[in-house]
């Protein structure tokens, strides 16, 4: 009698089980919608719900054919369940998982061309864990590690080489403890709180001032070497034009001087000229004279 008992118990159990399996099924519809660019695949709830929302969530709801999102709120049916998106060749862009209207587990999308474009891991509507972000190559380009929907823990970048350029590490979202920035030159590492440089490593520091004093002396002392030899340079041509002005100038002078002289000599023996041609002239007027005469000397009126 006690075995058939627990028989019946079990086999009511079984189908109880079954019968809210069931009901979990039938809780939800799947919908497609299709747009220019994409086409989506989506489980939403068959019937609305009310839910407490929370301001810092965003929930994903269905109405009149449409998709929407909202943060702090939603009106019509929540998606629950698979999520998948693909292109307009069919290929597989966006896939995840909803829980009454906001994302949960893992999600990844991809490019067209297959590579994973990023990663990101949701709880109940809040990032956690990490989120990785890749290049078209596939290349890792970022990696931050989330808690309670803020970078808390390290936090990395990557080149499209796959070089590291910068580790940050995070606390609720700021930027706290040590910070190291791979630059072409050296390594540059810094240390943050709460969001606040505070400083960089005393070795660093050390350096960097002694290169600045090296750096300044030298070009203090190479604008000076500059500025004398300009200054020596602007000098010399000043003179030299300063002796070229006073070289035309006396050469001027002697010019205009020879010039007066020639003139003043040319008009002196103009003017002798004048005087002894003159006095010939008489000369031989009175000789004629006296010629004609006889040689007495004729008397003047």
């Amino acid at each position: 009698m006690k075995c058939i008992i627990f028989v019946l118990l079990g086999f009511l159990c079984v189908e109880f089980a079954w019968g809210q399996k069931d009901i979990a099924v039938q809780r939800t519809r799947e919908v497609v919608i299709s747009n220019v660019d994409s086409t989506l695949y989506f489980d939403i709830l068959h019937t609305k719900i009310t839910k407490n929302v929370e301001e810092d969530k965003s929930y994903y709801w269905y109405s009149k054919r449409k998709l929407n999102a909202n943060k702090g709120g939603y009106f019509g049916y929540l998606l629950h369940g698979d999520y998948n998106a693909f292109d307009k060749q069919g290929r597989l862009i966006e896939k995840g998982c909803f829980n009454e209207g906001v994302k949960d587990g893992k999600w990844i999308r991809w490019f067209s061309n297959g590579n994973v474009a990023s990663v990101h891991y949701w709880d109940d509507g809040i990032i956690e864990q990490r989120i990785m972000k890749y290049s078209t190559g596939g290349v890792l380009l970022s990696m931050s590690e989330y808690k309670g929907g803020l970078k808390h823990g390290l936090s990395v970048k990557y080149s499209a080489q796959g070089h590291i350029t910068e580790e940050v590490n995070y606390k609720k979202g700021l930027k706290h403890g040590a910070a190291t920035y791979h630059l072409k030159e050296k390594p540059i590492r810094v240390k943050y709180n709460k969001g606040e440089l505070t400083r960089r490593s005393q070795k660093k520091k050390k350096n960097e001032s002694k290169q600045k004093e090296r750096k300044g002396w030298f070009s203090g002392n190479k604008k000076k070497d500059k500025d004398a030899s300009s200054h020596v340079i602007s000098t010399s041509k000043q003179q030299k034009k300063n002796n070229v002005l006073l070289f035309w100038k006396k050469s001027s002078d002697k010019e205009l001087e020879k010039r007066e002289k020639q003139s003043g000599k040319k008009e002196k023996d103009n003017k002798e000229t004048k005087t002894k041609k003159k006095k010939d002239k008489k000369e031989s007027w009175w000789n004629r004279m006296k010629d004609s005469l006889g040689g007495n000397n004729p008397t003047k009126e």
